[in-house]
């Protein structure tokens, strides 16, 4: 109505118990934009209830500036650390481009409590924008800081930050272990040579870091002398060290199998002279993502529809058309013949509603370049991200192959055997997935592709993670990620999604495949949702009662609400599944 607004009373409805009135109130407290707002949002953003602080989030989003953010974390810093970290974590997952460009401004700020809660905010919300800040904060005074930082420009994944990271190497013992395991994760090879002597000497968390590093980094000439190292570990005396030292090798064993080597020599011909790829560092990609928008905009006929495409046609003058696979939540996906190097591939064509939003594009870039770095047979092999026609489309290994859904639909319940087979797979898939920095998000059995042979891969790496909601769309409009019937709680929830998210999904696929049934079914999505945060589903042995008790307990360690109470490892799933006996 216009008139005079009480602003407290009405900031108070964002922690009222029904979440249309919260959303109501953010559009009012967004019109009114009352100068007084920002200190009235603090009870909300301090809330326990996740909806409450979306909610406050979603106010800063639109309204919120430099100054008012630092107010905010500055009226939570005496709180209890609890406290804090709900208030950051809100403002770094729901944050939106305004509230992110604050926060960049403050990690330069004189007080170094600001700068450390500004540090943590960058780091939870991978942005790319902050590479320069993050890339100014590693040269802090304050070590909290630095290590912080650091930590974010390995999550942000631009190879650019890899001659600054290596040139701290050896300058700070504390800092190495952290700078060591960001250069692995960033995947920079040329490295590999400078953290190697790092295996011999140093404190034992930098020698078990320097370890891990070095296996994902090393190149095939190289092999023998680090496989040597790491033989006289691993027949050492220190017990952590030796155990580093056989996962490594253990590593080196996956990473040059003549499996992969095969894979590899694929990718290389199967990128060759690729036209319209996207999976630049994150300034080219944006600037490539701009002028395919442009392209498209000019273009009087509009994008290729590949609805239309017939057996032998021909796209961008190489791809031919086979058949078409399937068609998913984002995107197409259709079998073609690469006619350069006359090989099959799939390429998979993001739907309209997909493509169109430049922020979800932005993330499929960033997240797929992560993805492209896992070798490994139990994980589909992803090429490149191609502007083809008008539309954007991920081009992937062609596996001939069926469904986990499928195999589970025919076997019910399927043998333990064949399923502590499969559920070891798909751990030591995502083991190496999670070692490159990927979560996956969406692990389901109709995200799981096996062949006659029983050989099994992962697929669609990188699609959840890209289109995860870094806006409001959750509080809004009820969008989540994911599929209900195998997400974990948190991730339904909105919190932060870690490796044991992947564990959890892991379990239900599991409890699935020996009771023949996931264990929340009843009723539509919200509901299956809100059974896996209650956690109160029946023990798999009362749906089966000759499953044995060794992997009962598993099963329910891996499906715990909690997730610290889950094998915190696929390399601990896959230790646990080792000791059963069947």
């Amino acid at each position: 109505m216009g008139g005079g607004s009480n602003i407290k009373l009405i900031c108070s409805l964002l922690t009222d118990t029904d979440v249309d009135v919260q959303n109501k109130a953010v559009d009012v407290i967004v019109r009114i934009n009352h100068p007084d707002t920002i200190r009235h949002l603090i009870p909300a953003l301090k809330d326990e209830n996740e909806f409450s602080r979306r909610a406050a989030v979603e106010v800063l989003n639109e309204i919120g500036t430099p100054d008012s953010i630092k107010d905010l974390l500055n009226a939570v810093r005496d709180d209890d650390w609890w406290v804090r970290a709900r208030a950051s974590d809100a403002l770094a997952q729901i944050g939106g481009p305004r509230v992110v460009k604050a926060v960049m401004r403050l990690v330069k700020d004189e007080d170094q409590e600001i700068r450390r809660a500004a540090i943590e905010i960058l780091n939870a919300t991978k942005d790319p924008q902050a590479f320069d800040q993050l890339l100014h904060a590693t040269k802090d005074d304050d070590w909290w800081v630095r290590e912080r930082a650091v930590d974010a420009l390995a999550e942000i994944g631009d190879t650019r930050a890899v001659p600054v990271l290596a040139g701290m190497l050896g300058k700070n013992e504390k800092s190495d272990p952290t700078v060591v395991r960001a250069l692995g994760k960033l995947g920079d090879r040329r490295v590999a040579g400078k953290i190697a002597p790092m295996m011999l000497k140093g404190n034992r968390e930098i020698r078990v870091e320097a370890m891990k590093a070095v296996a994902m980094l090393v190149q095939e000439g190289d092999v023998a002398a680090v496989r040597d190292k790491l033989i006289d570990i691993q027949e050492g005396s220190d017990h952590q060290l030796s155990e580093a030292a056989d996962l490594a090798l253990e590593t080196l064993q996956t990473r040059f199998s003549e499996a992969v080597r095969e894979q590899n020599r694929k990718a290389e011909k199967l990128t060759e002279g690729q036209a319209g790829t996207l999976l630049l560092n994150d300034e080219e990609a944006n600037k490539a993502l701009q002028e395919a928008a442009e392209q498209v905009a000019k273009t009087e006929t509009g994008p290729l529809d590949i609805s239309t495409l017939e057996p032998s046609d021909v796209v961008e003058n190489r791809y031919r058309f086979v058949k078409r696979i399937g068609k998913g939540a984002f995107g197409t996906v259709l079998l073609m013949e690469d006619t350069v190097v006359g090989e099959e591939l799939i390429l998979k064509f993001l739907n309209p509603n997909v493509s169109s939003d430049e922020e979800m594009m932005k993330r499929f870039v960033h997240e797929l370049k992560f993805s492209r770095r896992i070798t490994h047979p139990n994980v589909i092999r992803i090429y490149d991200f191609l502007h083809i026609q008008g539309n954007y489309a991920i081009s992937m290994e062609y596996f001939d192959s069926h469904t986990l859904s499928a195999e589970i639909a025919a076997e019910k319940p399927m043998p333990f055997a064949k399923a502590l087979g499969y559920a070891n797979d798909i751990a030591t898939g995502m083991g190496v997935a999670h070692g490159a920095g990927v979560i996956h998000r969406d692990l389901k059995p109709a995200n799981i592709l096996i062949d006659e042979t029983g050989l099994l891969k992962i697929v669609d790496f990188g699609v959840a993670a890209a289109a995860k909601s870094g806006d409001t769309q959750l509080t809004k409009t009820g969008y989540v990620i994911g599929s209900p019937k195998y997400m974990a709680p948190e991730q339904i929830l909105g919190k932060k999604v870690e490796e044991t998210a992947d564990i959890y999904s892991l379990g239900v696929i599991l409890y699935e495949m020996i009771t023949g049934s996931p264990p929340y079914t009843r009723g539509d999505h919200m509901s299956v949702m809100y059974q896996h945060v209650q956690g109160k589903a029946a023990h798999c042995q009362e749906l089966n009662d000759k499953i044995p008790d060794d992997l009962a307990a598993i099963v329910t360690k891996l499906m715990s609400v909690d997730k610290a109470e889950r094998h915190q490892s696929m390399q601990e799933v896959r230790d646990a599944l080792e000791s059963v006996k069947l």
